[in-house]
């Protein structure tokens, strides 16, 4: 890569990180590559990464991690590094002093202008080069083909015969780079495609088969031992029109994931639709704006990248775009509401892009490249936001996830995660979870913590948030398998593989060992196609039953199922279909979750006292051991009463006291706030400070602390934070929040916000309109170094009864259009009952005139 103008941008780049550059220099480096051969190249490769490992470890500690990268004949270095034996076993006559080595695994590499040598002088035979016709380009051609095949015929190939310069410069080859006759072969491959040479694995010619000796040999030499990552050039000078290049890397990808049991090349594809706004202004004939038919068939939307044609945008396959929002949310019936649909999942999807890398953070996940953040021209796919600068779902998804510190949810394994990406550890830090449900208020039971530091550059587990996924890799059986859709495919966490039964009736059943009796509370099932309408899941302690249902769930639509029930003891975990498919039953994943300790009282604000002197009850459900409730003085007939808002089995209750701790005291349960109240456990002789009780379970939804008699007898009662443990948590709505924080110890807060579903989000459609709830206050307007206008306003949901979901946020012009480019700091936001948010816009003074106003419309308008 020395040659290449982007190395000095490389070390740019990499200056502010931990990443060291180091650039190569092999026998083969600059003019010299048309001498050298990919064994050499490859042992000199080895014995480098070799001497970087064991000069980072004497200088650092630790010898890191190694990412190779190669440009050009780079490429054809780095497959060859990847995927053939090690050590090499070839000992070519013309190279005798060569001594193999035995490679060191890597964990990533690049691979920028993987080209073909053979079709780019096929291109030159074609089109002519350097004045020459392509009659002449051929001859030449010919000429040196003749001469190379005379060379490699001779006896004695203990040394390698140059080709006259004159002639391979004009076919292409630079005037100061000689060209041995075997080189030039295995370059330009006269046997292929049937029989391609060494350097010959990057043609788009070669068969699978061919493939399947270079990129499918990747993971049976083990020596990757995460991603890699393939970049053709901007310009794509030497490479045919007619080569498919998206179809090529394709090809590539297949071969290599097919080469072993996990994939080492990934790619995900999706549209992004843009606004309606912005769709009126690239197709302005209204029956083409919302066309009656399929919007993929429509010619409008066609010639704007939407369609199953793969010139015009049918890799970002819009059909399942369509498809998945209309399964997810709903289907719509007009412009206005699709659009509005499209840009939660644009924020959801290219969210899961980034997260879904950092949640692995170069473990077995290296990068992501996005193309593109902004298509050129008026598009529904290719960008972040649109050709008019219009910020879409998919721009402030990309924003959240990007974040140098970032706290985030993985649906599929229920993991918390803290992502430090920066150089400095995060000391003294808090994680928390709060879930809310329908209407936007928190649901008790959810509430977790953790006091935790993250380490520079590195991801933290926080903890699991509805429950500890106890299924991976576990056993598993079923009632049977067609073909080769085998059973332990739903447990191995791939979501590409899956078992499928022999049959689509009823009597089909599937189940996992967890290996020991675990509190089952959930399972998440991801489907394929052939999904079952409805089924149970039950559990058991023996392989063969009996079998108690945890759950029965009807009406089902496939996608992802997220199943949410009372604690079920057992080892054994069934999905058992209640109804008949019309293909057999097919799933990807089938996760099970057993339950973690729900605190049923921190940030439940339902909580009443008997009396207060200092504080208010909320006090001891807030989370902060700052703030404290104190009942009247002289009296030791108080109490303090939660109310979970739900009838659960209490198991256990935690209460930080204050110097005026009861001595002894009771806790008490009930169904109704008024009682009648059993006693779950009587104290005494308590002596104050964190005091952590368990009882057997008791079912009510009211709990509370009945003073017995004070250890302070000129003061009353005096808690800081009062905590109630049950079995299970408060039941989920069919739509729920959860809402992230992460705190810094100097106070800065960093925040995650998800919407969770049972089978999707069409619950959303349901929600009562927020109204006049939502309010905005005047803009503070102050003017930037930069000359450009910020204006800072308040946005509030006032309501006490509803959430306002994915409030779009934009600037409008006097006539009520949209003023771009606006720089928004927030857009497809949430606010909870009674929430606030400050928002910034930045905007060009001459862009945003006199008269203009901040538009707001949540989801549920």
């Amino acid at each position: 890569m020395g040659t290449t103008s982007y190395t000095a941008d490389l070390v740019h780049a990499l200056s502010q990180t931990e990443w060291s550059l180091f650039s190569l220099t092999l026998t083969s480096s600059y003019q010299s590559w048309g001498l050298g051969h990919l064994d050499r190249d490859t042992d000199e490769l080895a014995q480098a990464i070799r001497y970087i490992k064991d000069y980072k470890t004497s200088k650092f500690g630790d010898d890191g991690k190694i990412v190779l990268m190669g440009h050009s004949t780079g490429s054809q270095m780095v497959l060859h590094y990847l995927s053939r034996s090690n050590p090499h076993t070839t000992n070519p006559s013309f190279d005798s002093d060569l001594k193999h080595l035995k490679r060191l695994a890597l964990d990533g590499a690049i691979m920028q202008a993987p080209i073909s040598d053979r079709e780019c002088i096929k291109l030159v035979c074609q089109h002519g080069f350097r004045g020459n016709t392509p009659d002449q380009c051929q001859a030449y051609y010919e000429q040196l083909e003749k001469m190379a095949k005379e060379f490699a015929s001779k006896e004695d190939q203990t040394f390698d015969a140059l080709l006259p310069i004159h002639l391979t410069y004009q076919i292409g080859y630079p005037a100061n780079t000689p060209l041995s006759a075997r080189r030039f072969l295995s370059l330009v491959s006269p046997e292929s495609p049937h029989n391609p040479s060494e350097d010959d694995v990057f043609s788009s010619d070669l068969s699978d088969e061919q493939l399947a000796k270079s990129f499918g040999m990747i993971q049976k030499q083990g020596l990757l031992k995460n991603k890699m990552a393939a970049f053709y050039s901007g310009a794509d000078q030497a490479v045919p029109e007619w080569v498919d290049k998206a179809g090529l890397m394709k090809r590539w990808a297949k071969a290599a994931n097919a080469g072993g049991d996990k994939e080492i090349w990934d790619e995900e594809h999706t549209a992004v639709v843009p606004n309606a706004e912005s769709i009126r202004k690239f197709i302005t004939a209204s029956g083409n704006q919302w066309p009656s038919g399929n919007l993929w068939d429509n010619d409008l939307w066609k010639k704007h990248m939407f369609s199953k044609i793969d010139s015009l945008g049918a890799g970002a396959n819009p059909q399942k775009y369509v498809e998945d929002i209309n399964r997810l949310y709903g289907q719509s019936f007009s412009l206005d509401i699709f659009t509005k649909k499209a840009q939660m999942m644009n924020l959801e999807t290219t969210k899961a892009i980034f997260e879904g890398w950092q949640d692995r953070l170069f473990n077995d996940a290296t990068g992501v490249l996005l193309w593109m953040s902004q298509s050129a021209y008026p598009s529904m796919i290719w960008q972040t936001y649109d050709y008019y600068f219009d910020l879409t779902g998919a721009y402030f998804g990309a924003k959240i996830a990007c974040k140098p510190i970032n706290i985030q949810w993985n649906s599929a394994t229920n993991s918390v995660k803290v992502i430090n990406n920066k150089n400095g550890a995060l000391w003294g830090a808090k994680a928390e979870a709060i879930v809310y449900d329908k209407t936007g208020k928190v649901l008790p039971g959810y509430y977790q913590r953790s006091d935790i530091s993250v380490s520079p550059n590195s991801v933290y587990n926080a903890f699991n948030l509805f429950g500890n996924l106890v299924s991976a890799g576990k056993p598993v059986t079923a009632s049977s398998t067609g073909a080769t859709f085998a059973t332990g495919n739903v447990t191995d966490g791939k979501g590409r593989t899956r078992w499928a039964a022999a049959t689509n009736g009823t009597g089909e059943w599937i189940q996992i060992d967890l290996g020991a009796t675990n509190n089952v509370c959930g399972v998440r099932i991801l489907w394929e196609a052939a999904y079952s309408p409805s089924y149970k899941i039950q559990v058991s302690g023996s392989a063969t039953g009996p079998w108690t249902d945890a759950i029965t769930y009807t009406g089902n639509v496939g996608g992802v199922n997220n199943l949410r029930f009372n604690t079920v003891a057992g080892r054994y975990v069934r999905m058992q279909p209640t109804a008949s498919n019309t293909f057999p039953h097919s799933m990807y994943e089938f996760e099970v979750f057993s339950s973690v300790v729900n605190n049923m009282a921190t940030n439940n604000k339902n909580v009443t006292a008997s009396t207060s002197s200092l504080g208010t009850p909320q006090s001891v459900t807030d989370a902060n051991t700052a703030t404290r409730w104190s009942s009247n003085f002289g009296n030791d007939n108080e109490n303090i009463t939660i109310d979970m808002g739900v009838s659960l089995p209490v198991t256990g209750t935690k209460i930080v006291w204050e110097a005026s701790y009861a001595s002894s005291y009771k806790i008490q349960v009930s169904n109704s706030s008024t009682g009648p109240w059993t006693d779950a456990i009587s104290v005494t002789g308590n002596t104050g400070g964190t005091d952590s009780r368990t009882f057997t379970a008791v079912t009510g939804r009211y709990v509370r602390m009945q003073g017995v008699s004070r250890a302070q007898a000129m003061y009353g009662y005096s808690i800081w934070e009062f905590e109630v443990y049950t079995r299970d948590p408060a039941p989920l709505t069919d739509i729920s929040y959860i809402k992230l924080k992460f705190t810094e110890a100097g106070g800065q807060v960093h925040e995650n916000f998800y919407w969770y579903g049972v089978a999707g989000y069409q619950g959303l459609n349901t929600l009562a309109g927020t109204g006049a709830a939502l309010t905005k206050s005047a803009a503070t307007v102050t003017t930037l170094a930069n000359n450009n206008k910020l204006l800072t306003y308040t946005v509030t949901n006032t309501s006490t009864t509803n959430v306002s979901f994915g409030i779009r946020a934009q600037l409008l012009n006097g006539s009520g259009q949209q003023i771009l480019p606006a720089f928004v700091s927030d857009s497809y936001f949430s606010l909870m009952q009674g929430e606030a948010k400050i928002l910034t816009i930045e905007v060009n003074p001459t862009v945003l005139g006199g008269t203009y106003s901040l538009d707001l419309k949540p989801y549920n308008l």
